[in-house]
């Protein structure tokens, strides 16, 4: 019941099995998305409509975030995929792709611009 009301008055879905460490940052909840078996690290900023989840039903895979990294808004992380440590994610990107620490990636689909 308590996480039906925490939908309907968020619009958010954070799944009770999802791994999420402490100290992450979301500055506009409204729209997440978190999915089951996300891993989630420490310091990790999401901005509004971003979504964390499966690529393909029916393939139990899903994303791995690393610390200090900032996912913008509407940006979509999606598969069995490691975003490294401190990567920037542009909005609306979507990416399906592992990516290193310190890099940005954007784009539709997401491609790695810079690597630090």
């Amino acid at each position: 019941m308590f996480r039906c009301l925490s939908v309907v008055l968020t619009a958010c879905h954070v799944s009770p099995l999802a791994k999420i460490a402490p100290g992450i940052a979301v500055p506009h909840a409204t729209g997440i998305i978190i999915g089951d078996g996300v891993e989630i690290e420490t310091g990790v900023r999401i901005y509004q409509q971003v979504t964390l989840g499966l690529a393909k039903l029916g393939v139990d895979k899903f994303p791995k975030v690393g610390s200090g990294t900032i996912l913008y808004a509407g940006s979509k992380i999606l598969g069995g995929i490691t975003i490294g440590k401190n990567v920037l994610v542009g909005a609306n990107s979507v990416v399906l792709i592992d990516v290193p620490d310190n890099a940005v990636v954007t784009g539709l689909p997401a491609r790695i611009v810079s690597k630090g």
